[in-house]
């Protein structure tokens, strides 16, 4: 089976030779992942439509100042710090989603108070 198409929230994947296509849940598909192809799209100023979980950032255009600017468009928008180390491995847009989903997932809550160890 290829995959052939991303639909919102959807993979859709066809056998191959054949009329016959399934639709599955796309597990990268939610607010997170809306919100980074979002970033993405305005800082290189191209369509989201454009911008797939398995794009790299170079097939996007992506230079070293663009990648700085996504940095911090996406650290003001999730309200997160991410390392300079990590963003040296980021080649995908894969890679984006999931690096911001272990930031925000390990954000403290609004309102939760810090522990004091």
């Amino acid at each position: 089976m290829a995959m052939n198409e991303r639909s919102k929230g959807f993979s859709i994947m066809q056998a191959r030779d054949s009329d016959c296509a399934f639709i599955f849940p796309d597990p990268m598909s939610d607010d997170i992942t809306e919100k980074v192809i979002t970033a993405l799209a305005r800082v290189k100023r191209i369509p989201e439509d454009k911008i797939a979980l398995d794009s790299s950032l170079s097939d996007l255009g992506f230079d070293s100042l663009d990648t700085i600017t996504m940095l911090f468009e996406l650290e003001k928008q999730f309200d997160i710090s991410i390392a300079d180390e990590e963003v040296r491995s980021v080649r995908s847009v894969r890679d984006i989603v999931a690096g911001v989903r272990k930031y925000v997932g390990s954000a403290p809550a609004v309102g939760t108070p810090a522990s004091s160890d």
